[in-house]
């Protein structure tokens, strides 16, 4: 957990990691609710680090965005 805030400003995983996998996603995550503009660049930086699939990830991250934009727009129109 003590790492987690220092991937999301350096999109590096430290060495250290005993799960960088769940690191990496968290920060994507993060990146997902707080900086949206910053999701790719995240899932292209954390994804090999944490020997994840960049395409995968990154169909991921943008298909939950569109889940959440949706969830958003519908929230206005109520």
């Amino acid at each position: 957990m003590r790492h987690h805030v220092q991937v999301q400003a350096t999109l590096e995983l430290p060495p250290q990691l005993a799960r960088p996998k769940i690191c990496a996603l968290s920060a994507i995550a993060a990146a997902l609710m707080q900086r949206p503009e910053r999701v790719e660049a995240a899932a292209l930086a954390l994804a090999p680090q944490a020997q994840l699939d960049e395409t995968l990830v990154l169909r991921g991250a943008r298909k939950l965005q569109e889940q959440l934009d949706a969830a958003k727009s519908r929230e206005v129109q109520s």
